[in-house]
C-alpha cells in the first residue's frame, strides 16, 4: 500500500475512535495536593525552554538517516546530506543530531529524545499550539505544567524565574522574577546603599520582590560572579540569567522562551536560513547545559527543550515549509534521564493531488517502548476492525508530561489521571 497522507489519516481516524486525547480541564487532583507531592521529592531543578515559531526537527534532534532517496524537493527537503552532515549515533547512543545540533554532542549521554509526538490533526495556530505543549491539554485556560511545578518550589526567597508569562490558571500564585529585571540590578555593592525611593523607581520590579532579593546578599554576590563568569556577548541572554540564579539558589524553576523575530524560525518562505537560525538555538542551549556542568548542576536539574511543531517534510510554493502537527519532537537532559536513548519515531507520507507530504508520528507500544509500523493499522482498515493493539497509541503531549511528571514524584502525574500514558524509556527507573 502507496504511504500517503491519505491512507495515515484515513487509517489514524479509524485508530482514534473511541480513543481520542482528553485535552479538556484540569483533573479532580487539587493544586494543594499536587504541591503536597512535591514535599517528598528530592531537591530538584526544573528548566523548561520553549523555542518558539516551529523548528524543522529534521534538522536537529530527528536527522533524516537515510541517504538513498531522490525525491523532488516538494516531497522531501533537507537542507543536508545525509551520509555526510548527521552525527550518528554519538558515543554509541542512539542519539544522532542534524547540522543545526551539532553543539548538543557532549551531552548524548545525558539526553532523551521523545520523537513523532502528535499535536492533532488540524492546523490550530502558534499560539494554541504551544500552549498544548506546555500544557499536556488543548484549553487555552489550562495551566502550564511549570506552574504546577513552580508552585511548590517557588518561595518568598525562591523565584519562578522567566522571560514571558506562565499561564498559571488554576494554580495557586508564585512569585515570578523576569531575567529583565535581573539584568539591571548591577553590581552587589549597590544592594547595600539602596534607598527605599530607589525601590519605588524600579517600574519592572515588584517592590516587595525587590526587598526580598536585598536581604539575600550572599546569593546575589553569588549570582552576579556565575553571571559575569559567562561568555561575554553583547547582550546579556535571558538563560546565562537562569543559570547564575540556579547557581546562587535564587530559583529552582525557569521557563525561558526563545523567540526572535529578527531571525524567525516559521519558514513559510526562504526556509534556506532555518538550519542557521535554528543553529543559534540550539547553541545557546548547548552553552545553558555547560554551564550547569561548569556549576555542577545538571544531575540535579532536569532541562526540558519543546516547540510548537515540525515543520513539512517538503517545500511549498514560497521556497518554505508549513507547519506539521501529526510530528513534534521533545528533548530531555539531566536529572534521571535515561541518556542516550530515543523513543517514538515518524514516517514520511508522500503527497497526493488534494495535499503534500507530510510527517507523522509512528504508534509505540506503551509496555515495551517499541515502535508499533503501521502494518497493524493496515490490517485494521482490511479487517474492518476499529480496536488498536494493546497497549498501542500515538505519543501526545498530555503523556509527555504525565512522564516527565512522574519522574520527579510519583504523585505528581496523577493530576492527569486516567487519560494519559507514561512513556517508557525516558528516564531511570
Amino acid at each position: 500500500m502507496k504511504q500517503t497522507r491519505r491512507n495515515f489519516l484515513k487509517n489514524s481516524a479509524l485508530a482514534f475512535a473511541g480513543h481520542a486525547p482528553i485535552i479538556g480541564g484540569l483533573s479532580a487532583m487539587t493544586t494543594q495536593a499536587f504541591a503536597a507531592a512535591l514535599n517528598d521529592a528530592n531537591d530538584f531543578n526544573f528548566v523548561l525552554f520553549r523555542v518558539v515559531g516551529g523548528m524543522d526537527s529534521t534538522l536537529g534532534i530527528h536527522p533524516y538517516l537515510n541517504s538513498k532517496t531522490n525525491l523532488a524537493e516538494s516531497e522531501l527537503f533537507l537542507d543536508y546530506n545525509p551520509a555526510t552532515d548527521v552525527m550518528p549515533n554519538i558515543m554509541g547512543t542512539q542519539i544522532s543530531l542534524g547540522p543545526s545540533a551539532y553543539a548538543l554532542a557532549p551531552f548524548a549521554r545525558q539526553m532523551a529524545v521523545v520523537r513523532g509526538i502528535y499535536m492533532g490533526a488540524s492546523d490550530i495556530g502558534h499560539p494554541a499550539a504551544i500552549q498544548h505543549i506546555s500544557s499536556g491539554r488543548g484549553s487555552q485556560s489550562a495551566p502550564h505544567m511549570a506552574a504546577y511545578i513552580a508552585a511548590k518550589l517557588s518561595d518568598s526567597s525562591r523565584f519562578v524565574v522567566s522571560n514571558a508569562a506562565i499561564q498559571r490558571g488554576t494554580v495557586e500564585a508564585f512569585p515570578v522574577i523576569l531575567t529583565q529585571s535581573l539584568k539591571k540590578l548591577g553590581q552587589p555593592e549597590r544592594f547595600a546603599t539602596a534607598s527605599s525611593l530607589n525601590l519605588y523607581q524600579q517600574p519592572d520590579l515588584a517592590v516587595s520582590r525587590y526587598l526580598n532579593l536585598l536581604k539575600q546578599k550572599n546569593k546575589l554576590i553569588k549570582f552576579n560572579e556565575v553571571l559575569n563568569a559567562q561568555p561575554k556577548s553583547e547582550e546579556i541572554q535571558d538563560e546565562s540569567v537562569a543559570l547564575a540564579c540556579l547557581a546562587a539558589g535564587l530559583t529552582r524553576t525557569v521557563q525561558i522562551d526563545m523567540i526572535d523575530q529578527t531571525h524567525d524560525l516559521d519558514s513559510h518562505s526562504g526556509h534556506s536560513m532555518h538550519k542557521s537560525y535554528q543553529k543559534m538555538r540550539w547553541d545557546r542551549i548547548a552553552a545553558f547545559l555547560q554551564g550547569l556542568v561548569n556549576n555542577q548542576l545538571l544531575e540535579k536539574t532536569l532541562v526540558m527543550v519543546v516547540t510548537e511543531f515540525n515543520r513539512s517534510p517538503g517545500k511549498n510554493f514560497n521556497d518554505g515549509k508549513d507547519h506539521n502537527y501529526t510530528d513534534n519532537a521533545v528533548a530531555l537532559f539531566g536529572r534521571n534521564v535515561a541518556g542516550g536513548k530515543v523513543i517514538g519515531d515518524r514516517k514520511l507520507y508522500l503527497s497526493t493531488p488534494e495535499s503534500p507530504s507530510v510527517w507523522a508520528g509512528s504508534y509505540i507500544n506503551y509496555k515495551s517502548g517499541k515502535v508499533s509500523e503501521l502494518d497493524a493499522l493496515i490490517k485494521m482498515q482490511t479487517t474492518g476492525s476499529t480496536v488498536l493493539p494493546e497497549h498501542t497509541n500515538l505519543i501526545r503531549p498530555i503523556d509527555v508530561w504525565s512522564t516527565v511528571t512522574h519522574s520527579l514524584s510519583p504523585e505528581l502525574s496523577k493530576t492527569f489521571a486516567a487519560e494519559s500514558l507514561r512513556i517508557p524509556g525516558v528516564f531511570k527507573a
